[in-house]
């Protein structure tokens, strides 16, 4: 901007500053309006890269199948009876205060062991019912022999006369050989009726399953439904006394755990950034107004940010959720740069338009280009395929640019309402500026020669640090630690380990295939039950090494060899009925063959006949039945290392199935996701950097101004990566998008000393830090303020990006306060 339109654009801000301060007011007005509807959504779903193949399938199963949400509700009480009368009365308590949140709620596997015991001569072992037909058709033979003398069985290789009494099946006889029939269908019945296996072994824990109405991705909803569970729950508590205990877990109520620990987590960060900040700005400004004018400024620019958020995107994820923090600490930095050279002016006896005039004129150049290398570091993850980091590469972008036109047009209004109403008197000189003038002293080869050393050292430990194999593999250690959190995966383990359901179990390795036709499922569970034999191709081998825990279909719940057992039940039935029954002595007798006769009318049962409590996860969103697979791997891929998710996805990438298979599931976006990472990481890096550099040059020239800011910011980059090395840190899917944002706020401390000392080249170092350095601190303490604030997060992610982001910071605010002084002063000396 040239000097005549500078002064041209002053006057008319000094004219026109009520009106900017109400439309300042409007635009906060605006904002609140639109982020009181802005939701975080906490789950991976929304961070996920929309156009791999993983999150393709995944989406395009979501419209097919039932995504229902899980709540798991465990009563303890040491009194069976009175635990089964709270089961009952909590149950019909959630029903009542759920409504429609609530698909339906289990108490007891009653549908299924009511289902077998009903089917139970189908659901009989094909070699137990061949048998018991081998042993009616041999008593019948013996009594046939027995009535006649002469009878020829020409069938039959007679040995010698005394065939007639060797071959005599006594009832005793008859009865042990029906015995393993008569075993497993007297199984079958105390399975009927006992026992319930949503009680725990040792009938103190008592398990209530309630599946909702909708997935457990819908936090608003879930809020709801858990509010109607903890309320049913305090109902319980009180009709039953204190000795009942109640657990609550879940995916539904976990995601909802999470979410609110994220968003506490948030707004703990941000509050502890503005108390600090603010305490910060009193002490460097020795100002109230001053400072109030900076944060209004600063709160103009954050809710602008958001409100546009919720217009554009719609929502927050993990990523962006603690932005707010971010914001607030990178985006005060253009205001604390203005407003430091405008109180600098008032000390060189400016004021009114002449202090805001030049104090646009020398903060605007430096902190344009920083806000600019700013927002192009985080639109650099506009470049990756992360839909979660890209929304964070938008906002950040969106944020530093708003922040900067807030500082610049409603900070300088307020400055100069202010100042002609005497509230801005002239301040000293911060302490801060004599501490980083110190800075000054010695500098020379000396420093420079440090600076680089720790540059080269730093350097060798990235490359180190490189090739280790930074990123986080395990993926426990990212989540939430809250109470709450903690008390329900206890509540979790305690379902897999005291209840023989195994309600909870497999689900995390769980997915899906989806087909376009019943046969199709019938080649998809053949395939994976191949590959699983493949695997594992000795059945005595464990478990755990085979491929997959289970692979189902539809088919898989109903009895096998249907069509052969009807044969076999039909000539049961029939031989008791014509030759058995009525030659049997004993009441004994008679009863055992009435217990072990088949019922009239057995037909094969097909899935449509199953009940929806078993049939569900094959059953779609229209009604249609058996067109989906499901299978879960096996504990040799464990659901939270990532390099064993990627094992597993890859390995069942390799099962040729139908073509229009759907694949949906945990371990397949994961592998995608590090896919990603491992592609994204790199190019969001190159683009960071380009553009920082661009802007630099734009803003400085091609000369050593510029060539001395982008050497300070890649010594504190390298610096930064190996501390991090130093510190442990592993890469996670927040940790990768540390660097490319540190390239940016690298930068910026270091253009604002490279612009300030070439503008007033000839101001000395001591000066420059006294004032520009001092200021460049206090941004970089705001800055590493929001990102610390952090690391009191209950998210171990969150917290791991935190540190990482603290430790760039210190490296990047320590070259520019060393190199780019000492280097410049040099370089003039030269």
């Amino acid at each position: 901007m040239t000097s005549s339109r500078l002064t041209h654009y002053v006057n008319w801000l000094v004219a026109k500053r009520a009106y900017m301060v109400l439309a300042s007011l409007v635009l906060v007005a605006l904002s609140v309006t639109e982020i009181r509807d802005l939701q975080v959504r906490a789950d991976f779903s929304h961070l996920l890269p929309p156009n791999t193949r993983s999150v393709r399938d995944l989406n395009d199963l979501k419209k097919r199948v039932q995504v229902f949400g899980t709540v798991f509700v465990v009563l303890e009480h040491g009194d069976p009876q009175i635990r089964a009368q709270a089961a009952s009365f909590l149950s019909s308590r959630l029903q009542a205060r759920g409504g429609e949140l609530i698909g339906s709620i289990t108490a007891d596997d009653g549908a299924r062991r009511n289902f077998g015991w009903q089917h139970r001569f189908l659901y009989a072992d094909l070699a137990d019912l061949e048998e018991a037909a081998t042993a009616l058709r041999d008593r019948v033979k013996s009594a046939k022999l027995a009535a006649n003398p002469l009878y020829i069985d020409l069938g039959d290789d007679l040995a010698d006369d005394d065939t007639t009494s060797n071959n005599t099946t006594s009832n005793n006889e008859l009865t042990d050989k029906l015995g393993n029939l008569r075993k497993r269908l007297a199984e079958a019945k105390d399975h009927a009726e006992n026992p319930n296996t949503f009680v725990s072994k040792d009938k103190s824990l008592q398990l209530l399953i309630v599946r909702t109405t909708f997935p457990a991705s819908s936090v608003g909803k879930g809020r709801h439904l858990m509010t109607a569970v903890n309320a049913a729950v305090e109902d319980s508590k009180t009709e039953f006394g204190k000795p009942l205990d109640v657990g609550i877990t879940g995916n539904v109520a976990t995601t909802l755990y999470e979410q609110q620990s994220i968003m506490r987590g948030m707004l703990i960060a941000a509050g502890i950034t503005i108390l600090l900040s603010a305490i910060a700005l009193l002490l460097f400004f020795r100002s109230w107004w001053a400072v109030a004018a900076l944060l209004w400024a600063l709160t103009v620019g954050s809710l602008i940010t958001f409100g546009l958020t919720e217009v554009f995107i719609g929502h927050l994820n993990l990523a962006t959720a603690f932005l707010a923090a971010i914001i607030v600490g990178n985006g005060i930095n253009p205001g604390i740069m203005l407003l430091a050279r405008y109180q600098e002016e008032r000390r060189n006896q400016r004021v009114g338009s002449q202090a805001i005039e030049a104090a646009i004129r020398g903060a605007g150049p430096g902190t344009a280009a920083a806000a600019c290398t700013a927002a192009v570091a985080y639109a650099s993850l506009i470049v990756t395929d992360f839909r979660g980091f890209r929304h964070f590469g938008i906002i950040g972008g969106i944020g530093m640019v708003v922040c900067w036109l807030a500082a610049f047009t409603i900070l300088p209004a307020l400055l100069s309402w202010f100042e002609s109403r005497g509230y801005l008197p002239i301040t000293r000189n911060p302490a801060l500026g004599t501490w980083t003038a110190r800075l000054a002293r010695g500098h020379g080869k000396r420093v420079i020669a440090m600076a680089l050393a720790v540059a080269i050292v730093s350097a060798v430990a990235a490359s180190r640090y490189v090739q280790s194999n930074p990123v986080e593999e395990d993926w426990r250690n990212l989540r939430s630690t809250s109470d709450v959190i903690l008390n329900a995966r206890a509540w979790n383990d305690r379902i897999s380990n005291e209840f023989e359901g195994g309600y909870n179990q497999n689900i995390s390795g769980r997915f899906a295939v989806a087909t376009d036709s019943i046969e199709e499922a019938h080649l998809a569970f053949q395939a994976l039950s191949q590959a699983n034999a493949r695997k594992r191709p000795d059945p005595a081998l464990k478990p755990e090494q085979a491929l997959f825990a289970f692979v189902r279909d539809i088919d898989s719940l109903l009895p096998a060899h249907q069509d052969r057992k009807v044969e076999l039940l039909n000539e049961i039935r029939s031989l008791i009925d014509r030759d058995v029954a009525a030659e049997l002595d004993s009441e004994a007798d008679r009863e055992l063959i009435a217990e072990l006769r088949p019922p009239d009318g057995l037909n094969p049962i097909s899935g449509a006949e199953l009940p929806k409590a078993l049939a569900w996860p094959f059953i779609e969103r229209d009604g249609q039945r058996g067109r989906i697979v499901v299978a879960a791997s096996s504990s040799e891929y464990q659901t939270w290392n990532v390099r064993d998710q990627v094992r597993f996805a890859a390995r069942v990438r390799e099962i040729e199935l139908p073509a229009s298979a759907l694949v949906g599931g945990q371990a397949f976006v994961f592998a995608d996701m590090l896919a990603s990472m491992e592609s994204d990481g790199p190019r969001a890096t190159l683009v960071a950097l380009i553009g920082s550099v661009i802007f630099v040059l734009f803003a400085l020239g091609f000369g050593r101004h510029a060539l001395v800011t982008v050497v300070s910011a890649g010594c504190g980059i390298l610096t930064m990566v190996a501390l991090v090395y130093a510190f442990g840190v592993k890469v996670n899917f927040l940790d990768f998008i540390a660097l490319p944002i540190t390239i940016g706020i690298g930068i910026d401390y270091a253009v604002n000393i490279a612009t300030r000392e070439r503008q007033d080249w000839n101001l000395g170092s001591g000066q420059i830090l006294s004032t520009t350095g001092a200021a460049v601190a206090l941004c970089s303490f705001t800055t590493t303020v929001g990102y610390g604030s952090l690391l009191l997060s209950d998210n171990a992610g969150i917290r791991s990006f935190g540190l990482a982001a603290v430790l760039g910071e210190m490296a990047c605010l320590a070259f520019a306060l060393t190199l780019v002084p000492a280097f410049l002063h040099r370089w003039r000396r030269v």
